[in-house]
């Protein structure tokens, strides 16, 4: 090869390598598994530039999401800024949000590395107000000392992540109503000093009889309503919201008002009625307040757990707002869990665009991010159309219920009383599946032989009876359900009706009397007609080429050859051991 050919040659294979490497990056933005992304639009109005992000859309990020964003100038970029922000995204924002726009020329993503990426901020210049509403019941016993440690850690996780006061929390205890009322600690700026007092009072907090949580959800939302009302923010600071942290381990029993109505139970009583509706629905700065609901079930709560469920349920904002414990020790996580609920809401991502682009933009979580593999599904287990041959050995009952002159009574076949005749059976049969489990079993064909004796002697009279039958046995069709799992193990059943033949039936009669010395033999074989009609049930398990079988047949037909009573014939019971082809 020439040396000009082999430049031209590389020149190309570079371009080719490029070329592959670029649709390798459009695919990285276009299979991101989190996201966001809208149209990105400049304008100039008096004399200024307006940046707009509209038509946006998010996957695996979630935020306060606005028909349109109106954009900032930082740095000489657009910068948008999503509140509230959250993802599920395993490293949550570390590494920051690479950003994207649409090459309209080439139809696919492009990457802009000059671009600053997106980063997590939290807005300082948020302010919230939380009220820690808590159980001092003495139902709480050796627990309230946890609850105290949880309540504590509750304070100190929200004053780690917060600064500059712009939380506002206060404190409320509640058992009796006169204790509800004179146990409370003012709204005030978790600071340094007021975190320190904060975990004092409520190291100070003592268990009594009663329950006055509706009162003290009352009394915490009015404090709420008063405190802010009456704050000033700047400007510059923005009221995000008014929370309230209620805990109880069981019912109120102690709320009550003239005002508001007659105490009841449940969810019938005014008072809750009056929580539900008035305080905790209440806007603050043009925000409602939420409510979010810790429970665990008392010593109190018995067998009304499902009420005591719908109750506090009901005075939580929804039911991600709504926390019931399965013992006191997961109440750590849960108050710890809210606490970062609330503190979180003032994440805020931070996105920056380059002013002179226009048009699709979007920001991804996870540079290169190739699309997670989607799982194997677990398989279905079907069971395959096939027809199997099936040569069956087992052992086998038979009896006879005989009826008239008043009686009812099962008989073996030698004429002992509620006993059954044992015998032995040989057959073959096919069954076929379709698809699902379904299928029938066909001409289910065997032969059987019973055999039993019985012996009675009275006063020197004894008399032996012995009983032989041999029957062909017939199951034209009967229906079954087959389950079979990927290890070729498999459970099934069946029913259909089935007739037996009896070729020969006989019953011997020897009878000796030792007084006279006097003996005789006789054979009877026509008590009975040839032909018994079945209903039979079975099912059983199968491993490969072996199958197990219970089962019964269900008397049908009389099969008497005297007027004066009839007699049905049964199988009790059979099992069955199959080979399988």
């Amino acid at each position: 090869m020439s040396i000009k050919n082999f430049l031209l040659f590389t020149i190309a294979c570079s371009f080719m390598t490029f070329g592959a490497k670029a649709q390798n990056t459009s695919e990285q933005a276009e299979n991101a598994t989190h996201y966001i992304e809208g149209d990105y639009s400049v304008e100039a109005v008096n004399g200024k530039f307006v940046y707009k992000l509209q038509n946006i859309t998010s996957q695996g990020i979630t935020f306060t999401k606005e028909d349109v964003k109106i954009g900032t100038e930082i740095d000489e970029f657009a910068v948008f800024e999503f509140e509230h922000a959250d993802t599920d995204y395993p490293t949550k924002f570390a590494g920051g949000l690479k950003f994207w726009k649409w090459d309209y020329d080439n139809n696919k993503w492009q990457i802009d590395s000059e671009t600053k990426d997106g980063q997590l901020g939290s807005s300082t210049n948020k302010v919230m107000t939380i009220m820690l509403v808590l159980d001092c019941s003495t139902s709480l016993g050796n627990d309230f000392d946890k609850l105290k440690v949880y309540a504590e850690q509750f304070i100190t996780t929200i004053y780690n992540k917060s600064s500059n006061g712009n939380v506002r929390l206060g404190i409320v205890g509640f058992n009796t109503m006169t204790y509800t009322k004179n146990t409370v600690y003012p709204i005030t700026e978790l600071t340094s000093n007021s975190y320190t007092e904060m975990k004092s009072f409520i190291r100070r907090l003592t268990i009594d009889k009663q329950t006055a949580m509706y009162y003290a959800m009352h009394t915490a939302t009015d404090m709420m309503e008063s405190y802010v009302n009456g704050i000033y923010l700047p400007d510059n600071v923005e009221y995000d919201g008014s929370y309230i942290v209620t805990f109880t381990d069981g019912y109120d029993n102690n709320s009550r008002d003239p005002k508001i109505g007659v105490p009841a139970d449940g969810i019938l009583n005014p008072y809750y009625k009056y929580v539900k509706e008035k305080c905790i629905t209440k806007k603050l700065k043009g925000k409602p307040i939420e409510s979010f609901v810790i429970a665990v079930e008392g010593n109190d709560v018995g067998s009304n757990a499902s009420k005591f469920e719908e109750v506090l349920r009901g005075l939580s904002t929804d039911n991600s707002h709504f926390k019931l414990a399965k013992n006191f020790n997961e109440l750590q996580y849960m108050f710890e869990d809210i606490a970062n609920n609330l503190i979180d809401r003032w994440n805020n991502l931070i996105c920056f665009v380059p002013p002179s682009h226009k048009g699709r933009v979007r920001w991804t979580l996870g540079y290169a991010q190739a699309p997670k593999p989607k799982p194997e599904p677990k398989p279905i287990v079907k069971t395959k159309s096939k027809t199997r041959f099936n040569i069956n050995i087992g052992l086998t009952t038979m009896n006879v219920k005989e009826s008239g002159y008043g009686f009812t009574e099962k008989y073996s076949l030698a004429g002992k009383k509620d006993a059954t005749t044992k015998g032995l059976y040989l057959g073959v049969s096919w069954d076929h599946s379709f698809k699902y489990g379904l299928g029938i079993e066909f001409c289910d064909l065997g032969l059987a032989y019973y055999r039993g004796s019985d012996s009675e002697y009275y006063y020197g009279e004894n008399l032996k009876t012995t009983a032989k039958s041999f029957n062909m046995y017939l199951s034209p069709i009967k229906f079954q359900y087959r389950y079979e799992t990927p290890s070729t193990f498999a459970v099934f059943a069946a029913t259909g009706p089935a007739l037996d033949f009896c070729i020969d039936h006989s019953v011997k009669y020897e009878y000796y009397d030792s007084y006279y010395g006097y003996g005789e033999t006789f054979t009877e074989s026509d008590i009975y007609k040839s032909l018994y009609f079945y209903w039979d049930l079975k099912g059983g398990v199968a491993y490969k080429f072996m199958k197990l079988t219970l089962g019964t047949s269900m008397r049908m037909n009389n099969v008497s050859k005297y007027p004066d009573y009839t007699a049905k014939v049964g199988r009790p019971f059979y099992v069955m051991f199959s080979f399988v082809f």
